[in-house]
């Protein structure tokens, strides 16, 4: 059996979801964030470096495609000096073998042998849009090293340029927001979080709500109903309302099983009481062959009374559990009213019948034939030495059975209860008419299944109307 105790709260399951992705997507813009600053601060620094490139390029390539490097004015303060006020630049030319034929005087101010004196930065074509700045320590000061190559009219290599820099600080800068980004978005996941926890307590109330009046029914306590939800959402509040109307179907089927079970008990009791009280009388002496038949007599009719109730329950419950389980068949139903009106036994009642030919519908022949005969067998019963009208006739989308009588009729305030299970009205039960009022709950059940619809147009004193209409099925 489920425990909730053993299942994680939604409010912890939403903090985790939500934290994990929340937090990977600020993990994912900061991250983005930084690797866009990095690049943007690498192209930057290469494009600075560039512009000086293409320029001693157009002073030191001389026409004949040789290299000169004395036609460039050299002198600028920041070839000359390597103060970081001047922002300087350390250029080197170097030929096809990378081996230096020229270093600006800049250059020469770092300690003996510290500054390379070959290539070492990336050259364009090694270019990646993830790569980081070439940068390497010479003496104490960090560098960054550019290459670009000299071309000949030709785009064949004629040597290259290597210029070298100071380490913008920005790069250090870049860093510390990366790193203030991410306490940043720290802190803002756990307001976020905070936030969260405490409005999902709220949003969850109408829940806690629904779930506590659920806790509360019981078979015996069932007009609980979950109370107008203050500061709810739609979902909730339609939750709470089908909630609701499902509790009124159920107490509508609670009310309908108690009631049966009561007029069931009552309806199988009589005939009961009957048969024991006449056997019992029966069996206190001896009686005469004849008197024994009468006794069986009458145990017979109860019992068939008995075993007509049971049918009638047996038949209801199939058609209500499983009525799709019930297959269909195109069954000819002027054919069924033709057998159901040769049943009918011309001494009791007499029939007027105008039944159209060739009438199809889809359902099962003794279902129909059930049906016509309790339309037909109330009809009978209700006015035994009148003449009942059937008529069965189609239009070009339903087939039209309509069974009048003239008998005592049904009083407009019961007309409502008479689809109801062992319903019998008051007129009835003062005549004593024989019955246990499951014939018209059983043809509603049957007209449903086939998907036909009927009702009862009557009136005291002057009888009764059954009009049913049923899908017809073309041929």
């Amino acid at each position: 059996m489920m425990q909730p105790q053993h299942y994680p709260t939604f409010r912890k399951r939403l903090l985790i979801r939500v934290g994990i992705i929340v937090g990977l997507a600020l993990l994912l813009v900061v991250g983005v964030s930084w690797i866009g600053a990095l690049n943007w601060l690498r192209i930057d620094a290469t494009q600075f470096v560039q512009k000086e490139a293409d320029e001693i390029a157009s002073f030191v390539v001389r026409a004949g495609d040789i290299l000169s490097v004395e036609s460039y004015p050299w002198n600028e303060p920041h070839h000359m000096f390597d103060e970081a006020r001047i922002d300087p630049l350390f250029v080197q030319i170097l030929d096809r073998n990378k081996r230096e034929i020229f270093a600006t005087v800049n250059v020469d101010l770092f300690s003996e042998g510290a500054y390379p004196r070959g290539l070492v930065g990336v050259l364009p074509d090694d270019f990646s849009p993830f790569s980081s700045l070439k940068t390497q320590f010479v003496g104490p000061s960090e560098l960054y090293f550019t290459a670009f190559p000299l071309r000949a009219s030709d785009k064949s290599v004629l040597g290259y340029i290597q210029i070298a820099r100071f380490l913008p600080h920005i790069q250090q800068t870049v860093r510390s927001l990366a790193f203030g980004a991410l306490i940043g978005s720290a802190f803002m996941l756990f307001g976020l979080l905070v936030l969260i926890y405490v409005n999902a307590g709220r949003l969850l109330a109408p829940l806690h709500t629904i779930a506590k009046t659920a806790d509360n029914l019981s078979a015996e306590q069932l007009d609980v109903r979950i109370p107008d939800l203050e500061n709810a959402d739609r979902e909730s509040v339609s939750l709470a309302l089908a909630f609701n109307r499902l509790i009124s179907r159920l107490g509508g089927s609670f009310e309908e099983m108690k009631r049966f079970n009561s007029n069931a008990s009552h309806q199988l009791q009589t005939p009961l009481t009957v048969l024991k009280g006449h056997i019992d009388v029966t069996l206190r002496k001896e009686r005469t062959a004849l008197e024994y038949r009468k006794t069986l007599q009458l145990a017979s009719d109860e019992t068939n009374a008995m075993v007509g109730i049971v049918r009638s329950l047996m038949q209801l419950s199939r058609l209500e559990s499983n009525p799709s389980g019930i297959p269909k068949e195109p069954v000819c139903l002027s054919d069924v009213c033709a057998h159901v009106i040769n049943l009918v036994d011309p001494e009791k009642s007499r029939v007027d019948a105008q039944v159209d030919p060739n009438i199809w519908i889809l359902s099962q022949a003794d279902l129909s034939g059930q049906l016509i005969g309790i339309f037909l067998d109330n009809a009978m019963k209700y006015d035994p030495d009148g003449v009942i009208s059937l008529r069965l006739t189609s239009t070009a989308e339903e087939v039209i059975l309509e069974i009048e009588d003239h008998g005592i009729g049904i009083n407009a305030e019961e007309l409502g209860l008479v689809r109801e299970r062992f319903f019998r009205s008051q007129s009835v039960q003062d005549q004593r008419i024989a019955g246990e009022g499951l014939g018209l709950a059983l043809a509603d059940q049957i007209a449903r299944w086939q998907g036909a619809r009927w009702n009862i147009d009557s009136a005291v004193g002057k009888g009764s109307k059954v009009i049913c209409h049923f899908p017809l099925l073309r041929s």
